[in-house]
């Protein structure tokens, strides 16, 4: 009878997929979660190990001024669609319309990033609307962006990496990519490639060899999206799930981002709701939440008494729509698609109010032909996130910020001349005759630091020479208050002190903060220190601008911490 028990209880356990193997150390790390302070990726994590009453309050506004808001919304609308959620009304914002204004016609958020589009794909697929035009687009985009390697990377062009390529593949499943297709094959195949001997995933090997916990962690959920289980990504006897549970720390459940005993200086746990995620087998989107459709209440069945009618007729919405009285556009993007340049919604008020045909006309205008007739169908401005964070090319920066000589002040406008002109198409492609030397991601890496530093991108000819000078170790002749103030910020911070200006070196650091001038060369060791010091200071990774340009300080800047 006891033989019997256990043999049913073993068949339950497979019919409803549970990963035995993959639950050990699960509780432990839900407790952890508990008692950290509570975002959306918690919120998913707790969700998909089976928690029950997660707490959601958190997720009733998003904060203003994140690096990419585009992902902020996504997020949000995953956690709340994994919690049950309606992501349209829950904290009186639509964060699915909000979502939907960072579409510009040809994919999600920043022109220059995948990152955005596949967590978009992810978010309209938690809400089943995995067929909407944003969504197709943002996949047709991440199709069409897949390098030759079979991976992604975190920009386009960028070198692949294990994080963004699991993330796309769950994304293109979500959107109805054929799991047996050559794309998810090759992107698999290209996952294996960055397996190490310990079981584990490194991510970019431009970045370090070591598997880290976050890696592990998206790699096993892509696995279980696949419909394949990580036991069997075997290498020299190792799997990932093992390694993974290897990192966790037995005192209070937290995963490590990588082994502690060997870079315990910028080592962290903030990669425990991922790993949770997948010690549960589940992979993303953790849940789903359909939309309802607004409610049609027939009409009445007539009677003998007067009553107003409906000047239309047929059947009253229960939700009507309310026209906007107010819109905030934000500034108009860089790039044309079939002749038109669009800007998107910002705030509108009333919240979730519907656009006027007047209002919707407003997000585009024709683009402007220049006066050398060229073609505005192709990208005016390419901006990019800043390459450093998938390519550690050789490069060191020099302590000395440069200056320019009277011929380099000459070739600086003939280049700038070019670019406002339109002679130059697209400064990251195809670069000038003194920016050729960084390549296209260093010089999407210009663009973005310019536009972190003056907030928009440059379009007249004094503009563009700020960024060429940028590019070659100068700083702008313009000058930004607000950006050399987050500078000084940043400085205290770093050197727990105030800057100051009158010591050369503090200066040149609060330059390098601020405007984010390029080097000629650069020092891959001095660059990874200065990376390990940030992140044990900020105890999270580089993303932006100015962070990047902090660890140039860091590294560089002459100053002992």
């Amino acid at each position: 009878m006891n033989t019997k028990i256990f043999l049913v209880a073993c068949l339950a356990l497979a019919a409803i997929g549970l990963p035995n193997f993959a639950s050990a150390g699960l509780p432990e790390a839900v407790a952890y979660l508990k008692s950290q302070t509570p975002d959306a990726w918690m919120t998913q994590a707790l969700i998909a190990a089976g928690e029950t009453d997660v707490p959601v309050s958190h997720l009733s506004s998003v904060a203003a001024g994140g690096f990419n808001p585009t992902n902020d919304y996504a997020k949000t609308i995953l956690a709340l669609a994994a919690a049950g959620k309606n992501p349209t009304t829950f904290g009186s914002i639509d964060y699915a319309a909000k979502l939907k204004t960072y579409y510009d016609g040809t994919q999600m958020g920043v022109a220059t990033l995948l990152n955005d589009d596949i967590w978009s794909i992810l978010a309209f697929a938690s809400i089943k609307k995995a067929d909407s035009l944003e969504a197709t687009v943002a996949k047709n985009f991440l199709l069409a962006n897949q390098n030759a390697d079979g991976g992604w990377g975190y920009q386009v062009g960028g070198s692949s990496g294990s994080n963004d390529t699991a993330a796309a593949i769950m994304a293109l499943i979500e959107a109805g990519v054929n799991v047996n297709s050559a794309v998810i094959t090759n992107a698999a195949v290209f996952l294996h490639t960055l397996q190490n001997d310990d079981g584990g995933f490194m991510n970019d090997p431009a970045w370090g060899t070591t598997s880290d916990s976050g890696s592990d962690s998206w790699v096993i959920s892509a696995i279980y999206k696949i419909g394949q289980e990580p036991t069997d990504w075997v290498k020299n006897g190792n799997n990932p799930l093992a390694h993974l549970q290897s990192l966790q720390d037995n005192t209070d459940g937290g995963f490590w981002w990588v082994d502690p005993t060997g870079s315990p200086e910028f080592n962290n746990k903030a990669m425990t709701a991922f790993a949770v995620i997948a010690l549960a087998g589940e992979s993303f989107p953790v849940g789903y939440y359909e939309i309802p459709e607004p409610i049609i209440i027939p009409d009445p069945e007539p009677t003998p008494a007067p009553a107003p009618s409906s000047s239309s007729g047929g059947s009253v919405i229960f939700v009507a729509p309310t026209a906007c009285q107010s819109v905030e556009y934000d500034v108009w993007q860089n790039t044309c698609l079939d002749n038109w340049q669009y800007r998107n919604v910002l705030t509108v008020t009333p919240i979730n109010c519907t656009l006027t045909v007047e209002q919707e006309n407003q997000r585009k205008k024709t683009c402007v032909v220049s006066e050398g007739g060229a073609d505005n169908s192709r990208p005016l401005i390419t901006e990019r996130k800043n390459s450093e964070n998938t390519e550690l090319k050789p490069e060191v920066l020099g302590v000395k910020i440069g200056d320019s000589s009277a011929t380099q002040f000459s070739q600086i406008a003939v280049e700038a001349g070019d670019l406002a002109g339109g002679k130059v198409r697209n400064f990251v492609a195809e670069g000038t005759k003194s920016t050729a030397k960084l390549g296209a991601g260093e010089r999407a890496g210009v663009l973005n630091s310019y536009k972190s530093s003056f907030g928009k991108s440059p379009q007249t000819q004094s503009e563009w020479e700020d960024v060429i000078r940028i590019s070659n170790n100068q700083l702008p002749l313009a000058k930004s208050l607000e950006a050399e103030d987050k500078a000084k910020m940043e400085f205290k911070k770093v050197y727990q002190r105030e800057a100051d200006i009158k010591k050369s070196d503090d200066q040149t650091a609060i330059n390098m903060m601020a405007y984010g001038p390029r080097p000629e060369k650069r020092d891959l060791n001095s660059e990874r220190a200065g990376i390990r010091v940030f992140v044990k200071i900020y105890e999270y990774l580089p993303v932006s601008a100015l962070d990047w340009d902090t660890i140039r300080a860091i590294a560089y800047g002459g100053i002992d911490i």
